[in-house]
């Protein structure tokens, strides 16, 4: 057993929120912020939902897909919701009379998380991400809560941190500790290792329904 005290891959992203729509919005920095306007202007409509999660995994898996990243089976996402009823939910953002974005939220005391978001990217122009997370800020604190929680990313480099840093937001270190049973050094299982692009590359090309059903088979071999 070994323990490797030096993963520092990762980093959080927080904001504080409140009721005052305007105030929220001016706190985004302005490329986002101008984003978040153009999104604004268009005739998006949001459908929250409980237990009905389709949409949701239909894009969550074709993103991760065209990442070259294996998504999680269905049945993670019903225990997650049968699991954390009251706590958690799906939005489900619609433009042209389909959904384009979509979110999984976890609501905790008085925080706010959305964890899994997806887009499609044939709406990129209408910017359904910026609607989608500022919408979910402006909704928090109008409803109570205070703390905006943006989750985990990889450090600089990934796509993940890059859209979440242009808003703003206060970033903290997450520090890991992990102790190995087997081996000496963590693998390093993350799209931003270069010795992994090949294989990336290689599922990115795959049929999306193959990435669906072999996709759980291969995050059981990630440590």
């Amino acid at each position: 057993m070994h323990r490797d005290s030096n993963v520092d891959r990762y980093v959080t992203f927080t904001q504080d929120v409140g009721q005052d729509e305007a105030r929220v919005l001016e706190s985004i920095p302005r490329k986002t912020r101008y984003m978040v306007r153009k999104a604004l202007k268009e005739n998006y409509s949001c459908i929250r939902k409980e237990e009905d999660f389709t949409a949701f995994a239909d894009l969550y898996s074709r993103n991760l897909r065209n990442l070259g990243t294996p998504c999680f089976p269905k049945k993670h996402f019903e225990r997650i919701l049968a699991n954390f009823k009251g706590m958690v939910d799906i939005r489900e953002f619609m433009l042209e009379g389909q959904v384009v974005s979509a979110v999984l939220t976890f609501y905790f005391r008085d925080q706010v998380m959305p964890y899994y978001g997806a887009s499609d990217p044939k709406f990129h122009a209408q910017a359904p991400n910026n609607y989608m997370y500022f919408d979910l800020m402006r909704w928090a604190g109008q409803n109570g809560y205070r703390t905006y929680d943006f989750g985990r990313s990889k450090k600089a480099g990934s796509g993940s941190y890059d859209f979440k840093a242009h808003w703003g937001m206060v970033e903290r270190e997450l520090p890991y500790e992990i102790v190995l049973m087997k081996g000496k050094s963590l693998p390093n299982c993350s799209p931003t290792n270069s010795k992994l692009r090949g294989l990336i590359g290689i599922w990115q090309r795959l049929p999306l329904g193959l990435t669906r059903a072999i996709g759980p088979y291969f995050l059981r071999l990630v440590p």
